[in-house]
């Protein structure tokens, strides 16, 4: 993905798939059961670079860009059971294991030869232990609506959202968000929760840059976000990305950045009020190292970064000797 939409991208509360619901998230689906609100959806709005849908990462929802360059999508989609375990149960279903209820009597039981020997007859073999019970999810059998929502140049922004609206008072609402929002999150990158008559321009709110520091020391927190993003990463890009992360971290950064839009595949650390340094992650691609500003700078695609703030943003693109350059730029700027 370009420049604008290519910083951190995961929830649009910024996390990975996750066994709860983000706080801000959860704070507005109670207050919506507090309150005279109505529904809500599982949505997110997000801008998506017209180079990251010919590169095929949107594939699997269906969005594509025709040979005479228009952008093409359906307008709902199921998601692939390929994809991931939250597609898969959505289609179809999944066991849980009761640890809140007692334990049960299950036997098994199994034939074995005797002696050995299958020639000198066979018995059956039976155990039987204490287990915890089981209990069937059946699948949501939820799809995706896609819509989009604003187009400039070669950025597109989509609004998705899963096609069932949840009612905040009802008993279940909070595990039916979870579900919902690790299914978006898997399929897209990003997953929120929106007021059911929330307009297009509530959405386009939520798409832009929100930033999100990270405290020093947390490489396993940043690089899973980084990894939940849609896209191809091999074993190859997780090596590099770690040996990146460990390079900057060596350079005594304040914070890492994490974004909810925008520079997808970057992340960032910080090493001053008037220093960040973004890291790409795809090889022969760039680091951008920004001053003062840089929250509003990350909103601009790549070129019109460079040709908006040249004599503020230094572009290091990852050549031999590319290390030793960086380390001495923050020590001459931090």
């Amino acid at each position: 993905m370009e420049l604008a939409c290519e910083w951190l991208c995961s929830w649009s509360v910024e996390t990975s798939k996750s066994s709860k619901i983000p706080t801000r998230a959860l704070d507005f689906l109670r207050g919506r059961a507090g309150s005279v609100g109505g529904p809500v959806v599982v949505a997110a709005a997000k801008r998506i670079q017209q180079s990251a849908i010919q590169a095929g990462d949107y594939a699997h929802l269906g969005i594509i860009i025709d040979t005479d360059g228009a952008v093409k999508f359906d307008l709902k989609t199921t998601p692939l059971p390929a994809l991931g375990r939250y597609s898969r149960r959505n289609i179809e279903g999944h066991h849980i294991t009761r640890r809140d209820l007692p334990k049960v009597l299950r036997s098994w039981s199994w034939i074995y030869p005797y002696f050995g020997d299958w020639g000198k007859g066979s018995g059956i073999g039976t155990t039987t232990k204490e287990v915890y019970q089981t209990q069937f999810i059946p699948p949501d059998e939820a799809e995706i609506d896609i819509e989009l929502i604003n187009e400039v140049g070669n950025e597109y922004v989509f609004r998705f959202a899963v096609d069932r609206s949840i009612d905040p008072a009802h008993s279940g609402s909070e595990d039916v968000a979870l579900r919902f929002m690790n299914l978006l999150q898997e399929n897209i990158g990003a997953a929120d929760i929106f007021a059911g008559e929330a307009s297009v321009e509530d959405y386009l709110a939520s798409a832009r840059v929100s930033w999100e520091l990270i405290p020093v020391g947390a490489k396993r927190e940043v690089l899973e976000r980084l990894f939940s993003r849609p896209g191809k990463f091999d074993a190859e890009a997780k090596v590099r990305a770690s040996e990146r992360f460990d390079l900057l971290q060596s350079l005594r950064p304040i914070s890492w950045i994490s974004g909810s839009s925008g520079f997808q595949r970057y992340f960032g650390a910080r090493f001053s009020e008037n220093l960040v340094v973004f890291e790409n992650l795809s090889y022969g691609n760039a680091i951008y190292i920004m001053p003062a500003g840089w929250e509003e700078m990350s909103r601009l695609s790549r070129g019109d970064l460079m040709d908006r703030h040249s004599s503020q943003v230094i572009r290091l693109i990852h050549r031999n000797g590319w290390q030793g350059r960086l380390e001495r730029i923050v020590a001459e700027r931090r």
